[in-house]
């Protein structure tokens, strides 16, 4: 999905669960992402993503992500060429052995051939299985494939088959990481604000008002928050009249309480 339309999607999401959104004529820019244009006044919304802070010495987990949907992007490609229904594969890549580098640029530059051979052997082993099971009448539950492929440990198939018809009309294919959330963000929520702030006048050129919505998605580990009460609790210092954070998995909208930061001379 691209920027504009993640930032549509999220912003659909908002005015669903936000019980006083206002109604208006909306615009989708930039600086600020939304303008809402009421008779009265114009409100302006910036969306924004949260991410994990890096561990010291290992890639951010949204570098690693990239390189892993780059994978499952150039096995899917390889799906479609030999013409097999549309399935659903979730595959759980190993993180320690692979993808968890000391360098940044060894994670996101991670060589061409290493992306082609694990894409190719991760395609071959799904197509395999397809030519296996495609004459079954019913295959809609996720099967564990048994794959033996360097950096990846889990692979699991559904062929979409209900009575002998494949019933997907689009391949679905993700990376899925096991682990714990994250519960308490203040610091990340603090620094994405101050990103934000330093912007907050620029905003106030094309409207009277600004929010901030700071966005995040916890099925992916990079974006892996779940708010405790002390997060949600805590006086964060913002120049914006409103800060919200919304985790969109759970459609959980909380308005964060605020102070006005001091703005620097």
């Amino acid at each position: 999905m691209k920027n504009k339309e993640l930032e549509s999607y999220h912003f659909n999401l908002f005015q669903e669960c936000h019980c006083e959104f206002l109604v208006g004529r909306v615009e989708h820019l930039d600086a600020p992402d939304f303008l809402i244009h009421t008779p009265e006044h114009t409100l302006g919304i910036e969306h924004t993503l949260l991410f994990k802070e890096p561990i010291k010495r290992v890639a951010p987990q949204q570098a690693i992500e990239g390189t892993q949907n780059k994978i499952l992007k150039k096995a899917q490609i390889i799906c479609n060429k030999t013409n097999i229904p549309p399935v659903i594969a979730h595959v759980i890549f190993d993180n320690k052995k692979r993808f968890n580098s000391e360098s940044v640029l060894e994670t996101i530059n991670f060589k061409r051939e290493e992306i082609n051979y694990i894409s190719s052997e991760l395609a071959s082993c799904i197509i395999q299985y397809y030519n296996k099971n495609s004459n079954k009448k019913e295959s809609s539950e996720l099967f564990t494939l048994n794959c033996d492929i360097e950096g990846i440990n889990k692979v699991f198939i559904n062929l979409g088959i209900q009575q002998g018809k494949s019933v997907l009309k689009t391949h679905q294919w993700k990376s899925v990481s096991p682990g714990w959330p994250r519960k308490d963000f203040i610091k990340e929520m603090q620094e994405r604000i101050n990103e934000k702030n330093k912007k907050h006048f620029e905003y106030l050129e094309k409207c009277q008002e600004c929010w901030l919505l700071i966005v995040a998605d916890r099925s992916k580990p990079s974006q892996s928050f779940q708010i405790n009460q002390a997060t949600k609790q805590y006086t964060y210092e913002s120049y914006f009249n409103t800060v919200f954070y919304f985790e969109i998995m759970e459609k959980d909208l909380t308005r964060l309480s605020c102070k006005k930061s001091k703005r620097r001379t």
